[in-house]
């Protein structure tokens, strides 16, 4: 996106749309090629494996993933647990606003390598 242009897929303090400072992807037309989605895999000893992918709508390429594995320990761990059974997350995510989460970054790390590494060929 270029410099001042209006950045839909984000929002300021003030829930106003943000501007772009220059640089930034421009999801909405990102979103309309690619797909960003996941899958829920369960495993034994209550694990479930969560998948987040983008790839291709229209060739079906993997561009990228990333993997969280979710624990909730079964009704009776569930049922002694402070945080009112809350599955634990590995790799830990920090449940901070400012921090995004595996599946937020995970567009920008993909697209952004594809950015850099086309320039380098100019």
């Amino acid at each position: 996106m270029k410099a001042g242009e209006p950045d839909r897929s984000r929002r300021d303090a003030y829930g106003n749309i943000a501007v772009a400072v220059g640089g930034e992807l421009n999801e909405a037309k990102l979103w309309e090629r690619y797909q960003k989605g996941d899958e829920r895999h369960k495993r034994s000893f209550h694990v479930t494996e969560v998948y987040f992918f983008v790839k291709d709508k229209k060739t079906g390429e993997l561009f990228g993933s990333a993997a969280r594995f979710e624990q909730s320990g079964g009704w009776l761990a569930d049922s002694f647990k402070e945080q009112g059974g809350s599955p634990r997350i590995c790799p830990r995510e920090r449940f901070d606003p400012y921090e995004p989460t595996i599946y937020d970054t995970l567009p920008q790390n993909i697209f952004n390598q594809l950015k850099t590494s086309s320039r380098k060929g100019d």
